[in-house]
């Protein structure tokens, strides 16, 4: 029986008064197993001790019946403790002593998200397809972890089946189960696919609120994959009306404004977004606008950036049109008590939230002001110390502690990597994406072999690749003489000839952390490889840092094998060009991070607009905005996270890896409970 059928009739059976007889038969069945009624022997077990009919055993009773509220209690406080195991075999204790209670399939669910933790995963199907007969306050988190659960099964179906009948209940997480449904079809659109999931949904025009999670969920997909849904969908879907008017948006943000037009022109066509489409296609009149503080290095030593970032800001403007907005500029530069100043000057020019700035010491002084004045505030700092002033403090940064995990993760879980290497600059990023990598290996049962710190001003690494290596030190001068010649330091000039043996240099580690820039890379590959320290028997690993088209120009032979992330390189280079288009410039990192602060804060009036909660309070609750390059969103800390793919270098430029089930959570990082794979990109290695 599908489980919303069987939801529905414990809900009857529950409240229908013609079924009053079979509550009662469960009444006495219920208080016959709390009395201990047995006609077998007395085992000393808990129910065979309990008496006949006394106010003893009246008392007795009723504890009885409070020890699984008490149970569930305490294995919630050991959970929030963070005792996993503890809560774990509390819930279990409840499930197995008090199977008929009310705590029952509340303790089911909870066990199951552990079992699911913990990878198992029949075992958690199993709790869960039991605990969503029942109608219990966990209800609705029993369907979206059974969806899960099935969804790590890749049994699509039944994942699908599950999100689709908790859509249909009226509960507070149905709107969480369709979220869920469609990121998980939009992750795996096919024709066969499309139509198994639009015979789960009713055929019917889409409510409101089902209409802006679709054109919200399509909106933070790539374009060529929103182009291939539509592509798929029958004229008469329901999806089709939304999902043209993000078309239009997608087209916008890509630079072409032709089509925009056309697209946002069909989708006046239809009720369901005609008034968006026309905010769209006219200037928006008469209407306040809405007011942002833009803080910029306008002078000192950053202000050659403040062109870029202006730009950027200008842009989403012009991506957004149908939202009005007025950006308001400060100057940031200066002392942290200049940028106190300027926030109290934006205070007074009505602005509703400020956007910046770049640098930590005026990043966190203008924080601490915008909490006095109670301002909301989005910093382009990846700083943690600057959330720790108050609330309404979000970080729109590319946090590289963050990669130094998720690359930590990749070596160990999904290489099975033992023993690992770090050799990274002798600076702030150096030594932090070093520590935090160093400390993720740690806990997943990794080692790190050692770790040497380059001077990051020095062209010539070979110091510090020896501090890494075993090896002769005659071996090696006497290979140096024998070159006769400078070792390259440029991968696209082959190292001098020699033969294998003449070099006895040789890593006991399986992977070497780089957390540096490409142009060090460039240099360090080849240095590496003349102390053996190449692939196969050594796997380079880097960070964002590495995604430069300088690294790709050709000489990659000693870079084969290695593996960096970065996020979406099709939307980033998508931005870059449109970006390109208008400004003859490409945008830095601090720029795509201004244009995702401005293009959020307009998502967030247009999701108010379409019939959503306060702007601000969306801030921190919405799963996911469009940024520049890929999907953004806000943790409970106010931190941004957004997710990152993996590279790897092949014989023929650079492949996209897949995620496998492994790191495919880490990758995305996502509030929700489902796992939603990367879209493997074209590349050119085949």
């Amino acid at each position: 029986m599908p489980a919303t059928n069987r939801y529905f009739l414990a809900l009857h059976d529950q409240y229908s008064s013609k079924n009053s007889s079979i509550i009662l038969v469960l009444m006495i069945t219920t208080s016959l197993l709390f009395a201990g009624c047995s006609s077998g022997p007395d085992k000393g077990g808990p129910r065979s001790k309990l008496p006949g009919k006394t106010t003893e055993t009246k008392s007795r009773a009723t504890s009885n019946l409070s020890q699984d509220i008490n149970l569930l209690q305490e294995a919630d406080k050991a959970s929030a403790s963070g005792d996993k195991v503890k809560a774990a075999a509390n819930y279990r204790q409840i499930i197995e002593l008090f199977p008929l209670s009310n705590s029952a399939p509340e303790a089911r669910t909870k066990l199951a998200e552990y079992n699911l933790s913990q990878g198992l995963v029949a075992e958690a199907i199993s709790l869960l397809e039991q605990s969503t007969r029942h109608h219990h306050p966990n209800v609705g988190q029993a369907f979206l972890l059974l969806g899960e659960a099935y969804n790590h099964q890749d049994n699509l179906q039944q994942a699908w089946q599950a999100w689709a009948e908790l859509a249909q209940l009226q509960l507070p997480e149905a709107i969480k189960g369709w979220q869920h449904l469609l990121e998980g079809y939009f992750a795996f659109a096919t024709p066969e696919s499309t139509k198994v999931f639009l015979s789960l949904i009713p055929n019917t025009p889409l409510a409101t609120d089902r209409a802006r999670v679709l054109f919200r969920v399509a909106s933070i997909q790539s374009k060529r994959q929103v182009d291939i849904i539509v592509s798929l969908q029958p004229l008469n879907s329901p999806l089709l009306p939304q999902l043209i008017l993000a078309q239009g948006d997608h087209a916008i943000r890509s630079g072409n404004a032709a089509l925009a037009q056309t697209l946002w022109t069909q989708a006046t066509t239809n009720q369901q977004t005609v008034q968006e489409a026309n905010y769209r296609l006219t200037t928006p009149q008469l209407q306040q606008p809405f007011r942002v503080g833009l803080m910029l290095p306008l002078s000192g030593r950053h202000k050659h950036w403040s062109a870029n970032l202006l730009h950027a800001a200008q842009k989403a403007l012009a991506d957004y049109r149908d939202v009005p907005i007025s950006i308001f500029i400060a100057d940031s530069s200066g002392t942290p008590e200049d940028a106190k100043k300027a926030v109290e000057n934006l205070h007074q020019q009505g602005v509703k939230i400020i956007l910046g700035p770049i640098g930590h010491e005026v990043a966190k002084s203008a924080a601490i002001q915008a909490v006095n004045l109670q301002m909301p505030i989005i910093t382009l700092n990846p700083n943690g110390d600057i959330g720790l002033a108050g609330d309404q403090i979000y970080m729109n940064a590319f946090h590289p502690e963050r990669q130094a995990r998720i690359m930590a993760h990749y070596a160990i879980k999904e290489r099975e990597f033992v023993r690992i290497a770090i050799l990274a600059p002798d600076s702030y990023y150096g030594r932090l994406m070093a520590g935090a990598f160093a400390k993720e290996v740690e806990a997943l049962d990794g080692k790190i072999v050692r770790s040497t710190f380059f001077d990051q001003d020095s062209p010539d690494f070979t110091p510090w690749i020896k501090a890494l290596v075993h090896l002769d030190p005659d071996v090696v001068e006497k290979r140096l003489r024998k070159a006769a010649a400078t070792i390259p330091i440029d991968p696209s000039d082959p190292l001098p000839p020699t033969k294998e043996d003449e070099l006895d240099a040789w890593a006991d580690f399986d992977a070497l952390f780089l957390p540096t820039q490409a142009d060090q890379i460039r240099l360090i590959a080849p240095q590496a490889a003349f102390y053996n320290i190449r692939s196969p028997q050594v796997t380079l690993l880097g960070t964002s840092r590495w995604n430069r088209q300088s690294l790709f120009e050709g000489g990659t032979e000693y870079l084969r094998g290695a593996v960096f992330l970065d996020t979406d390189r099709q939307l980033r280079d998508q931005f870059r060009m449109a970006f390109r288009q208008i400004w003859d410039e490409d945008p830095t990192s601090i720029a795509t991070m201004t244009y995702d602060g401005v293009a959020v804060i307009a998502q967030l009036l247009r999701e108010q607009r379409m019939g959503g909660a306060d702007w601000l309070s969306n801030l921190k609750g919405i799963d996911g905005f469009a940024g520049a390059a890929g999907r953004i969103n806000f943790n409970k800390d106010g931190n941004s996270q957004r997710p990152y793919q993996l590279f790897q270098f092949a014989k023929r430029g650079v492949k996209t890896l897949p995620p496998s089930k492994i790191t495919k959570h880490i990758l995305n990082n996502s509030n929700t409970v489902i796992d939603i794979p990367t879209i493997k990109a074209e590349t050119t290695d085949k």
